[in-house]
């Protein structure tokens, strides 16, 4: 009984350290976002609005910032724009609901011009302008959530590139939008 009861509080003290590791915290600029997410070894990534709260209708704007904090350059397929294969974002509502887009425009295939050598500390930064013109239907009032990913599966073989691939997920940005 004694081990079982050490085995819950372990079990226990691992989600409670885990909760406070993924704390949300208030930025500088008043937007609540959720820390520790979006990095791997060698890259980060994060999204931030300009703003916390938007009327209906305004455009609502998010910078996504790709950077490495690896200590050492590291090639990446620098297409991020939005919205591509390689970044996408999922917006939810307060009840949990996503967000359905528009289908995306396909890109072009990769050249080696896609792929860039970023050195410690560089940070790529893609401005999503408005992103209701993408959603199959405008934010209505509502607190939503949105997070960004990031996916590279293309290592640049083909042209001599041996870029980083793999899924980063951001952290977790909320806004709300009012009448």
């Amino acid at each position: 009984m004694l081990i079982l009861r050490r085995d819950c509080f372990a079990a226990r003290f691992s989600r409670i350290r885990n909760l406070i590791l993924t704390t949300t915290l208030i930025t500088v600029a008043g937007i609540i976002s959720t820390a520790n997410a979006g990095s791997d070894d060698l890259l980060t990534l994060s999204i931030n609005s300009g703003k916390s709260v938007y009327r209906a209708g305004e455009p609502i704007v998010f910078s996504i910032v790709l950077a490495n904090k690896s200590g050492r350059p590291v090639t990446v397929n620098r297409r991020m724009e939005f919205p591509r294969p390689e970044l996408s974002l999922q917006i939810r509502d307060a009840s949990g609901k996503l967000s359905q887009w528009l289908p995306p425009i396909p890109p072009p295939p990769l050249t080696k011009d896609d792929f860039k050598v970023m050195p410690t500390d560089e940070e790529l930064t893609t401005i999503v302008t408005d992103i209701g013109r993408y959603l199959s239907v405008p934010p209505v009032p509502d607190v939503y959530t949105v997070t960004a990913i990031y996916r590279n599966a293309a290592g640049g073989d083909e042209f001599g590139v041996n870029a980083w691939t793999g899924k980063l997920i951001s952290n977790t940005s909320r806004f709300e939008v009012l009448r």
